[in-house]
């Protein structure tokens, strides 16, 4: 099973309940690679702070086995977008990386 590592900035936005989602969204679309995988870490950040807007990002990162490093990126209105997001392009990232 794939371990997934959430870190929010302080003020990121992230609750319990969107960390547990995002991190099932994370096991279920990854873990048929997991002997490819060496870790799957997780950034969150508020980038306007109060301001509000399309501003909640998610930095994903696969550290592969036995080495190489694949990173997507995404701003969403809401953390469990921007995660799932970020997931859907690390994903396609990993798939042409195999193929």
């Amino acid at each position: 099973m794939i371990e997934v590592r959430i870190r929010g900035a302080h003020g990121s936005g992230i609750d319990a309940d969107e960390a547990r989602k995002v991190h099932e969204a994370y096991r279920a679309a990854l873990d048929r690679f997991q002997h490819l995988i060496r870790e799957v870490e997780l950034w969150f950040t508020d980038v306007n702070g109060p301001r509000g807007g399309v501003d909640k990002s998610c930095r994903a990162q696969l550290r592969l086995h036995p080495r190489g490093v694949l990173t997507a990126k995404s701003c969403r209105s809401s953390v469990l977008h921007a995660g799932r997001d970020a997931c859907d392009k690390v994903k396609a990232l990993l798939l042409r990386r195999m193929s």
